[in-house]
């Protein structure tokens, strides 16, 4: 395995751990798509809350975070841009 590769699971992991994706998704499910199971359950910014130094949303949070975002988009008051998706360093 090379550093780079070794590197990149060690920070999926980290991302995997504090966001607690072990409660919906194996590791290896989570490694072969992040984005996308970031997005399915509702952590998609997981990755810019942590590099500001930050802990991502609890489940809870994002649950009800996914309920919200729902209705808004149903009572048209939410704009996709409004998501924080990537770091404004």
């Amino acid at each position: 395995m090379s550093d780079d590769n070794f590197l990149y699971r060690l920070y999926l992991r980290e991302i995997y751990e504090q966001a607690y994706l072990d409660r919906y998704v194996s590791f290896s499910a989570f490694q072969s798509a992040p984005n996308d199971w970031l997005l399915v359950l509702g952590q998609y910014d997981a990755v810019v809350i942590m590099e500001r130094g930050f802990r991502p949303l609890l489940p809870a949070q994002a649950r009800l975070r996914q309920e919200l975002e729902a209705q808004w988009r149903k009572e048209r008051v939410w704009d996709e841009s409004m998501r924080l998706t990537q770091s404004s360093a």
